[in-house]
């Protein structure tokens, strides 16, 4: 049997986070989840490499996740970020952005092709 896979998703809102996490192991993916950028850091700083792909929302609450996607880039860059927005359009980030709001469909087959992009 494969290994199920890692997804980190980052958002300061409870609801969404939750909506995420069923809606990926519901998929067959693990879920880890970060409430802020700094937290998502902490994260994968500690992370020996589970963690095969982050979702994170550009707003969350007092900060923008650019820092977090900055590090991302720089030190993980093979580990695929969707940026989940209602602001922002595709292409303004280095990283994939979806607009909010996000059906279950489009997550997914996001999630299959961005890894498989990365090599998953």
């Amino acid at each position: 049997m494969a290994a199920r896979r890692t997804i980190l998703v980052v958002d300061d809102e409870p609801m969404v986070r939750q909506i995420y996490r069923r809606v990926l192991t519901d998929a067959g993916y693990e879920v880890v989840e970060a409430s802020s950028g700094p937290d998502a850091l902490s994260i994968l700083a500690a992370d020996t490499g589970s963690v095969a792909m982050v979702i994170t929302d550009w707003q969350l609450a007092e900060e923008t996740s650019e820092a977090l996607i900055t590090y991302i880039l720089a030190l993980r860059p093979p580990l695929p970020v969707v940026c989940v927005s209602g602001s922002i359009g595709d292409g303004v980030l280095p990283v994939r952005v979806l607009a909010k709001p996000i059906d279950r469909t489009t997550l997914l087959a996001v999630v299959a092709q961005e890894l498989s992009l990365a090599g998953g």
